[in-house]
C-alpha cells in the first residue's frame, strides 16, 4: 500500500496536491522548459487532484503571480476520467 505512494507507476514521482513550478510570465520558452522537465507524477485521485490545483492557484495569489483587476482563466487539461455520482458507493446484492 505505501509503496504506491512513494511510486504510484512505474518511474512515476510520489503524489502530491499541488506543485507551483513557476509563476505567471510572458517568457514561453521558460514555460515549455517547465512543461517538457516536469516529472510524471500518478495521483490516487486524479479527478480530485486537478481541482486542487485550480483552487490552490485562485488561492496562492502571491504566488501565482495574479495582477490585481486581471480577468483570470485556468484551463485544465488531462487524461483522467471523472468521477460519477455514487461510483465509489459499495453495493452489496
Amino acid at each position: 500500500m505505501y509503496t504506491r505512494l512513494r511510486e504510484p507507476c512505474a518511474g512515476c514521482a510520489a503524489p502530491y496536491g499541488f506543485k507551483n513550478h513557476m509563476s505567471l510570465d510572458i517568457n514561453t520558452s521558460r514555460f515549455a522548459d517547465e512543461v517538457m522537465s516536469a516529472h510524471i507524477s500518478g495521483n490516487l485521485d486524479a479527478p480530485e487532484g486537478g481541482f486542487d490545483a485550480i483552487m490552490q492557484a485562485v488561492v496562492c495569489k502571491d504566488d501565482i503571480g495574479w495582477r490585481d483587476k486581471a480577468r483570470k482563466l485556468l484551463v485544465l487539461s488531462t487524461d483522467s476520467e471523472f468521477h460519477y455520482a455514487g461510483d465509489g458507493k459499495v453495493c452489496y446484492n
